[in-house]
């Protein structure tokens, strides 16, 4: 889960990051990029900062482990209200 930056929780800002994740052939993260936000800049950095903690299972082609970049939307959400 992102970091949820303390300014955007104390103003009630929820909304979704969509990151362009470029994943290695190991799974792990090699770049991120916004491709679309509805939230404030320091939401936007927190995003990529979670992204760049994942591990993913390794796109194949046939058996081969291959570089890939996938969509992946980032949620934050305020709980309870």
């Amino acid at each position: 889960n992102p970091k949820y930056p303390d300014l955007a929780r104390q103003a009630g800002i929820e909304g979704t990051v969509m990151l362009n994740v470029l994943v290695g052939d190991d799974g792990k993260v090699l770049q991120v990029s916004v491709l679309q936000t509805d939230v404030t800049p320091a939401m936007d950095k927190a995003a990529i900062e979670a992204a760049k903690q994942f591990l993913f299972k390794p796109a194949k082609q046939r058996t081969v482990p291959v570089r890939a970049r996938m969509m992946v939307p980032i949620r934050f959400k305020l709980h309870g209200g």
